[in-house]
């Protein structure tokens, strides 16, 4: 039962101005599949990336260096070499895992390399870290002329604290490189400091060492020849926690894979011995099915939409010719409860990375207009693809709605000035009127334009609000020590990222979180964003924009920005929700005013007493804005150790009820922070519990929603809740990789709420599916077909896409025995077909069939019906990962 719906005239208004707002030059795609980069010719090792002015640059282990781009993270275009090793310097062979930090205009790529010998130790123990520069994430790259630390390491990792702007070098260490310590220890990782950019304080502290069975060379430490390998660093932050991600084993055996570790410190101060570091184990990504093998050494960076994790990291794919052969693989992450999840590695379709409903890099010609997405005041010019202005210039992004919650980045400089003002570059963080708006600006001093501050402003409700002036000593202290030929602080490009959430409003520059501030009049108050130069200077330029709605609570201020319908909502502890009260009944509580038909919404929540065995827990999926339609969704509290997830729809108006439940695994607890996820797309409602698929469910809910957080019959503590809009509309189709049973019916089954597919003379198989576990099959000499309904999908283009494969048989002689139709029919209309053959022994072969929908007619919603029809003729022939978007 996939399904989407026609909007309501009001609601799709809103959703089409956000879609047509977007006004960036590429084309647009939904879907795809792994890997993105690399094949068997040329592979990509050790990948990391960039985002840069709302662009992205990949870099890799080669020698050359070289460097792709891409817009969306999926789609990438490779731009050329830009850096090599030198024989005649320290760095002679051996470069790898580039890593490009932008600073003040400069670009510095950390790097590892040794000197080239023909002894196997020559080259193992001069293993050193070293960076070079460039004015261009492009390059080329000059060397600093020096490794960065004295001690041996690899796999540079620059993290910059996003509290107060420090910067931490972490890396993996050779600790058989000391004297005391055993062969056996291999290497481990480190942290030390950053001083400048091109010195580490060589005073290393301990984050991990080896310690588990896949982090030894080969998988097995009891063989006799144990040597721990942990390596390829990657750092999150989050809630006033440090996350390392590293690849354990050997990068050429199977074993490899990645795992994490958690501190609430970076340096424990305890030296090159410290423990304050926790280890999570097994590995969270790791060898899945024989088609992908060996993840790791990978790197984090935001999705266009500024919101979500994106993990790039190398893998092997069948068939594996050497293990050199390693391909770039992008995934969606998350962080929830102290945990990081991704799904494990896969060569399916899957929705690319969600974007912003309003994107502008500028990419077009120069012109003398920005267009018509703005409403500007003053001069605007586009100008080498950014937009410039003269002094007292705005341009209000008019073609988005005003929000109540967003996240907008956009990246800022100064222009240069002869005069003693200061140069400024600044924009506005919220603007709903000429006497309701905030602006936000960097400004270089006019004595020494190498000092950076951010000034904040404004007024509301005409009342004007007291300036708030931040200093940016990690911008300004930096650039005294930058490489000649740097620009000077404020008129070098500077990323602001501003999040309105309710009444909140912060700001982070070049990922430094500077300013937080509560503006009670801005709860529920609905803003435009913009750019604003102003007037002191020679103007300003600016480069990508983006702008996505959006919020996350932490609960610092408790129930402050929620809505309560019964119950007791309070704060007991630091970043905790609870309801506590003890009486019997549902309560729930929700927060936002954006009405909405698609979107994300999540939060980490446990159950920790209960008033009956009928208590349960979770999240507010859906209620209307009358209030009178909730689609609750939660698990429950009964005898340990069964439990069910349970999906239940309440309409007090027309007094429907309905549930779906999805059965446990034995031993859930439900007294730990579990994480319960919804994905809303119009009338497909899909649940994810700690980030597994538990349920999807059609629900005919015709009206926009908000989300929010409930209780029956118990008492539970709620922690990191997060929403946003979604652009993406995810697989409209149900099972669509067949993970979940299905069962053969016969001739005219029809599917049903838990089996969505109608099968007949097919069934699921284990044996070489195209992705993941199973794959459905048709045998020998038998027609087998499989028919899934989709009510509700409203108008539009449509692509169904899938996998099949037509199996050897000895007696296929070469000959074209297996045959197949995918076929879409729109309500009773004419099919839509694409019919493939496959000779014996053929590879999976990707089959698709567009379609469309018109709108008009009777009905506001349409039946789509999706059949795959097969012949096996003497070979069996499979089907594999449809996708429906």
């Amino acid at each position: 039962f996939c399904h989407g719906m026609m909007m309501g005239p009001q609601r799709m208004h809103f959703l089409l101005v956000l879609l047509a707002s977007i006004s960036i030059s590429h084309a647009a795609r939904t879907s795809y599949t792994n890997p993105v980069l690399g094949n068997s010719t040329s592979g990509v090792a050790d990948p990391f990336i960039l985002k840069y002015n709302g662009e992205y640059y990949l870099y890799s282990t080669g020698d050359p260096v070289q460097v792709h781009h891409s817009y969306d993270l999926v789609d990438w275009q490779l731009s050329g070499n830009v850096f090599r090793s030198n024989r005649s310097s320290w760095y002679q062979c051996d470069l790898w895992a580039p890593e490009v930090v932008y600073e003040n205009g400069i670009f510095y790529m950390y790097f590892c390399a040794s000197l080239c010998s023909s002894d196997f130790l020559t080259n193992e123990l001069n293993r050193r870290m070293g960076v070079a520069w460039s004015l261009s994430p492009l390059g080329p790259f000059k060397d600093s002329g020096a490794p960065i630390s004295s001690f041996w390491g690899i796999d540079a990792h620059v993290f910059r604290d996003a509290s107060d702007g420090r910067k931490y070098l972490v890396y993996s260490f050779l600790y058989e490189y000391l004297p005391d310590y055993l062969p056996s220890m291999g290497t481990g990782l480190v942290v030390d400091s950053l001083q400048v950019w091109n010195k580490a304080a060589n005073s290393p502290s301990s984050v991990s060492r080896g310690s588990e069975a896949w982090e030894d060379k080969d998988g097995d430490p009891t063989n006799g020849s144990l040597r721990y390998t942990m390596e390829g660093p990657a750092t999150m932050q989050r809630d006033g926690v440090y996350y390392v991600v590293y690849s354990g084993g050997s990068w050429d055996m199977p074993t490899y894979a990645l795992g994490y570790v958690s501190s609430p410190v970076l340096e424990s101060g305890e030296g090159i011995n410290g423990t304050v570091w926790h280890k999570t184990t097994p590995p969270f990504l790791r060898s899945y099915t024989d088609r992908v093998a060996a993840p790791g050494h990978n790197a984090f960076v935001k999705a266009p939409n500024n919101i979500d994790d994106i993990c790039i990291y190398h893998a092997r794919v069948s068939p594996f010719v050497s293990p050199g052969e390693r391909v770039g693989f992008v995934s969606r992450t998350f962080l929830n409860g102290g945990h990081i999840h991704m799904d494990q590695p896969s060569i399916a379709p899957q929705d690319v990375p969600d974007g912003p409903i309003f994107q502008d890099i500028f990419n077009r010609n120069d012109s003398s207009s920005l267009g018509p997405s703005y409403k500007l005041t003053g001069g605007w010019r586009i100008e080498s693809h950014q937009a410039c202005s003269t002094p007292a210039s705005s341009a209000i992004v008019a073609s988005a709605p005003p929000l109540a919650d967003y996240v907008f980045e956009a990246n800022v400089k100064a222009l240069s000035s002869q005069a003693t003002s200061s140069p400024c570059s600044g924009l506005y963080a919220f603007y709903g009127d000429n006497n309701n708006y905030i602006n936000a600006s960097i400004c270089g001093s006019p004595n020494n334009l190498d000092r950076c501050a951010l000034s904040v402003s404004g007024v509301l409700d005409s009342v004007p609000l007291a300036s708030v002036v931040v200093t940016l000593p990690f911008l300004s202290d930096a650039q005294a020590s930058a490489p000649s030929g740097a620009p000077p602080c404020s008129l070098a490009y500077h990323q602001i990222i501003v999040t309105k959430a309710a009444g909140q409003l912060l700001i982070a520059v070049d990922g430094v979180n500077v300013f937080s501030q509560i503006y009670k009049a801005l709860w529920h108050s609905e803003g435009y964003v913009g750019l604003q130069t102003p007037a002191s200077g020679a103007g300003a330029c600016y480069d990508g924009l983006a702008l996505t709605p959006a919020w996350s609570d932490s609960f610092l201020q408790g129930a402050m920005w929620w809505t309560a319908n019964g119950g007791t909502w309070s704060s007991p502890a630091q970043n905790v929700l609870a309801q506590v009260s003890t009486a019997k009944g549902t309560f729930y509580t929700t927060r936002g005013i954006l009405y909405d038909t698609q979107y994300e919404f999540g939060v980490d929540m446990m159950i920790n007493s209960v008033d009956s065995t009928n208590s349960t827990a979770g999240i507010v999926a859906a209620i209307s804005q009358t209030g009178e339609d909730i689609i609750y969704a939660g698990f429950t509290s009964t005898i340990w150790p069964m439990a069910n997830f349970i999906v239940t729809r309440v309409n007090s108006q027309t007094g429907q009820t309905s549930q779906n439940i999805t059965i446990l695994p034995r031993g859930f607890q439900r007294q730990l922070f579990h994480n319960i996820r919804v994905v809303r797309h119009n009338n497909l409602f899909s649940f994810y519990l700690d980030n597994k698929l538990t349920a999807d469910v059609f629900i005919d809910f015709p009206s926009p929603s908000i989300p929010g957080l409930f209780t029956t019959n118990a008492r539970a503590m709620f922690s990191s809740s997060w929403y946003k809009h979604t652009l993406v509309p995810g697989n409209l189709a149900l099972n669509g990789g067949f993970e979940d049973d299905q069962v053969d019916g016969g001739a005219g089954t029809t599917a049903t709420k838990g089996n969505a597919w109608a099968l007949t003379n097919a069934y699921m198989s284990m044996a070489g599916p195209h992705s993941g576990m199973r794959k459905l099959v048709v045998t020998s000499g038998t027609k087998g077909s499989a028919v899934q309904t989709c009510s509700g999908l409203g108008p539009g283009a449509y692509v169904l896409s899938a996998y099949v494969n037509c199996e050897y048989s000895p007696f296929g002689s070469g000959l074209p025995l297996c045959s197949s139709s995918l076929q879409v029919q729109v309500d009773n209309g004419p099919p839509y077909v694409n019919s493939t053959v496959n000779t014996a022994g053929a590879e999976w072969t990707p089959v698709q069939v567009a379609f469309s929908i018109s709108p008009g007619g009777d009905a506001a919603t349409h039946t789509v019906t999706v059949q795959w029809t097969a012949s096996a003729g003497l070979n069996a022939i499979s089907l594999d990962d449809v996708f429906l978007q």
